[in-house]
């Protein structure tokens, strides 16, 4: 309106000085209109010198009249206009008004102004005699356009995507397209003409956050900015993340007719961020040993936002065979056409699939599977990919497949682990059984379902009978292996329902859910004890054991699970007093399990009374000379009428009971005198090893009690060695730390016992004052034949080394454990082919052989090797 307004004032203006251009002498009538003109109406001669101005041409230059009327138009132009205007004049000055010309003015003050101007030719007396020129400042709408096409060309070239479009009322996302620029073109793939005229809909799909969509038409509609980050869709399909800015364009009374958006790709930066969020909350939830389905699951869908037309799942290998576990769901047919991979790489599902399609691919169904490999490259599993288009994938898509494949790996190991790991805290290592933990958490269950339903349960205590003897006899590999047996044959006489257990050494537990009728568990109980009837063949022994059998019943021989196991054992000991090989249910009036207690303890009072305590001595070789250089001092009980009994027999009943202390300080006493009286006879001077309890050890005047014996059989502290087991030395560090170094600076030697087997903690091994490492005899355990057991041991032996440790082999028995304990540079050995636990008078006959004389000799060993032969056909 305002330009319409200003060009009819200016024709105004030039109809008024018409009269005046035609004939200048005539003109009158005009000049208050001229010289209020908005436009610079101004006249020269041919000469270019102003003859008359009006207003505006004061107003704009910065002149007086006077100065204005004084100057020629060349020293108000720039040379270029000065020029310009001089053309115009020459080329048509005679012809009429002449098109408008730009031409620029320098002001009073120095500022230049670009004018539009007319320019006529004026007459005097019917002959040329000036110029009548008509002008009005374009500068602002030159800057206007100047600023526009630059701005035009910014957009035009721009990195970033434009998009312009219709603010539609209500919904300014529906507006039509009307620009796009190149960088548009090349983001999306669709050209500005295939744009134009269409919605920004066309960028929207499935993956497009319809909140974010809401906010931008709402700030919009408001006449607001807004700005987002959005999956949009390119012409072919694919997703890509872009950030956005939305602004709305104000037109005529402030209304938005229209809105532009400047958009920018971030796909990468997205993914990455995704990524490493994504990588970041899987291995936080295998940190938190979350459900493995559930990690998986989120791996899958990690992998679909990371690639927004990929479809994705996860099958695993078990039993040989491929399962889905997470995902898109499968169909059997569908999971059948994978199978277990044992390389990297993107596989197709099936030939018979692939050959049907176009490079590979199909529409629909499974395309692709990608392996998920262990460390050691063994396959675990793999994921199923598929795309809802008909497309490769992408090297970036394989990379990112190839991370979660990785990360699959891991939550799938850790969770391998984890299983293994919660299998063996519930399970006996040596036959896979069920242990005392498992046992009384199913039993708690059966107890809890048997009170809701009416029905009963037992509890067997199984206890083998003898096989100490066996297993001191023969040894530990073989009394292993016959456990092994035993649980076998006990397992064949349940049902799945019940659960056999071991609770440690030879005791077995049986627990029978769901009994209807009283007698099945004595036909049960009948069972177990036919099934070991039949002889045992191990290591070219056969060998017959019995069982002696507990039984208690619930609810009427107890109410709770500790009360059912603690009269189940007592009925067991019961069957042994009874002459084993039988079962026994429990009897309320009697509680075998404490009479037997008490009987031993007894009989304990008696046998430190009446000196029916012995000590054996078996003998530790130098591995390296076959000399002797240390004893290691045994307790047996040679009971008046029951005869040799073995420490196992007596020593928990001593440690309960607490007679443990003043048996303990007796052996202690005794092995300190009789290595004196040793030494006084003038034998060969070795050091003996007492083994000491966790009750002695742990008694505040322990240090004392060792110091006193050592004084009263005045013997010199560096021959007597204190040999403590592991548990007993880690069950409290701190102050097994104080009391070892006491013993220390008594200057006795100190021996950690059964290394290996107990609470092995390698960060306060080098911080204890030790002298001695005792590998178990556990660890011998075909040392010379299984390379992994060799390099075990060869590792204990360099620990101890590196911490300037000894070693002691201990339950050595055949020359071919004897001869891999020396290539692992073992210091010393013990055991049944060195030598038997003898008494001192036999031990004095082996400390008066010659000091050259080796223990390793082929004589003695072949001597040693008859004396086991013997011992396992007795």
């Amino acid at each position: 309106m305002g330009e319409l307004i200003g060009t009819s004032a200016r024709h105004l203006t030039q109809a008024a000085l018409q009269p005046m251009a035609e004939d200048w002498d005539r003109a009158t009538g005009y000049e208050e209109l001229v010289e209020n003109a908005s436009d610079l109406v101004y006249t020269h001669d041919l000469a270019g010198n102003l003859t008359s101005v009006n207003k505006a041409v004061l107003a704009l230059t910065g002149y007086t009249r006077e100065e204005a009327l004084r100057l020629n138009l060349k020293d108000l132009l720039t040379p270029s206009s000065w020029r310009q205007a001089q053309l115009v004049m020459e080329n048509g000055l005679g012809g009429g008004t002449q098109a408008p010309f730009e031409m620029t003015l320098r002001r009073k003050d120095g500022a230049t102004v670009v004018l539009e101007a007319n320019a006529r030719l004026v007459f005097r007396a019917g002959r040329p005699a000036g110029v009548l020129g008509i002008a009005r400042d374009v500068s602002e709408r030159r800057r206007n356009e100047n600023h526009l096409r630059l701005l035009r060309s910014v957009v035009v070239n721009a990195n970033d995507a434009v998009l312009i479009a219709e603010a539609r009322t209500g919904d300014p996302l529906g507006g039509k397209i009307v620009y796009v620029n190149e960088a548009f073109t090349k983001m999306t793939g669709y050209a500005s003409e295939e744009a134009a005229g269409r919605t920004p809909r066309i960028l929207f799909g499935p993956q497009t956050d319809r909140e974010q969509l809401n906010h931008v038409r709402s700030a919009l509609n408001r006449g607001e900015s807004a700005r987002v980050e959005l999956i949009n869709y390119r012409k072919d399909g694919s997703a890509y993340w872009v950030e956005v800015n939305f602004v709305p364009i104000a037109e005529d009374h402030s209304e938005v007719g229209h809105w532009v958006a400047v958009q920018r790709e971030i796909t990468q930066r997205k993914r990455a961020e995704d990524l490493e969020r994504d990588r970041s909350r899987v291995l936080e939830m295998v940190t938190r040993n979350e459900p493995l389905d559930r990690i998986l699951t989120h791996l899958t869908a990690m992998m679909e936002r990371q690639c927004p037309d990929l479809i994705c799942s996860v099958l695993l290998v078990r039993n040989g065979e491929m399962v889905q576990v997470a995902g898109a769901p499968l169909t059997g047919e569908e999971i059948r056409g994978f199978r277990p991979l044992p390389q990297g790489g993107l596989a197709p599902v099936s030939r018979a699939q692939t050959a049907a399609a176009p490079e590979g691919m199909l529409l629909g169904g499974l395309h692709w599977q990608f392996p998920i490999l262990s460390g050691s490259g063994a396959p675990l599993g793999a994921f199923a990919i598929s795309y809802r288009t008909r497309r490769r994938p992408s090297l970036e898509e394989l990379e990112q497949i190839s991370n979660a494949s990785r990360l699959a790996a891991i939550a799938i190991e850790q969770r391998q682990l984890t299983d293994k790991l919660a299998y063996q805290a519930q399970h006996d290592a040596l036959t896979g059984l069920p242990n005392r933990t498992l046992f009384d958490e199913r039993l708690s269950r059966a107890l809890a379902q048997a009170r809701r339903h009416g029905w009963m349960a037992a509890v067997m205590f199984i206890d083998l009978d003898r096989f100490k003897q066996i297993n001191d006899t023969l040894g530990h590999t073989v009394g292993d292996a016959l456990l092994q047996q035993v649980a076998r044959r006990l397992e064949g006489c349940i049902r799945k329902t019940d659960t056999l257990a071991r609770m440690g050494g030879d005791e077995f537990t049986l627990l029978l859910t769901e009994i209807r009728e009283p007698q099945y568990v004595e036909v049960v109980a009948q069972k177990l004890l036919d099934a070991l009837q039949a002889p045992f063949h191990l290591d070219n022994h056969e060998l017959f054991i019995t069982a002696s059998i507990g039984i208690s019943v619930y609810p009427k021989d107890g109410q709770d699970a500790a009360t059912l196991e603690r009269n189940a054992d007592s009925a067991m000991y019961r069957a042994k007093s009874l002459g084993k090989n039988n079962y026994q249910a429990f009897v309320p009036e009697i509680n075998a399990f404490a009479l037997e207690t008490l009987e031993i303890e007894n009989a304990l009072r008696r046998a430190l009374e009446n000196q029916e305590f012995q000590l054996r001595y078996q003998p530790q070789v130098n591995l390296a000379d076959g000399s002797l250089v240390g004893l290691e001092a045994l307790l047996v009980w040679n009971h008046p009428r029951l005869g040799i009994i073995p420490p196992a027999q007596f020593i928990p009943v001593a440690e309960e009971s607490g007679l443990i202390n003043p048996i303990g300080n007796w052996v202690l006493r005794e092995a300190c005198q009789q290595n004196a009286a040793w030494q006084r006879q003038g034998l060969k001077v070795v050091q003996v090893a007492v083994n000491v309890s966790v009750m002695q050890f742990t008694r505040p005047g322990f240090a004392d009690v060792v110091s006193e014996a050592l004084k009263e059989a005045c013997l010199a502290p560096r021959l007597l060695e204190l040999e403590l087991t592991e548990s007993v030395v880690m069950g409290n560090v701190s102050e097994s730390k104080r009391q070892l170094e006491r013993l220390r600076r008594l200057g006795v030697g100190i021996s950690i016992d059964d290394f290996g087997t107990g609470y092995s903690s390698l960060s306060y091994l080098g911080s204890l004052p030790i002298d001695t490492l005792k590998i178990d005899q556990s660890f011998l355990e075909n040392v010379d034949k299984e390379v992994k057991r060799r390099q075990l041991v060869q590792a204990i032996v360099q620990l101890a080394h590196g911490l300037g440790l000894r070693v002691v082999a201990e339950g050595v028995e055949t020359e071919a454990q004897l001869e891999a304990l020396r290539q692992v540079e073992c210091d010393r050995v013990q055991g049944y082919l060195i030598g038997d636990p003898v008494s001192a008078q036999a031990t004095a006959e082996l400390l008066r052989r010659p000091r050259e004389q080796s223990l390793l000799s082929w004589n003695l060993l072949a001597e040693a090797a008859r004396r086991l032969r013997r011992r396992s056909l007795s």
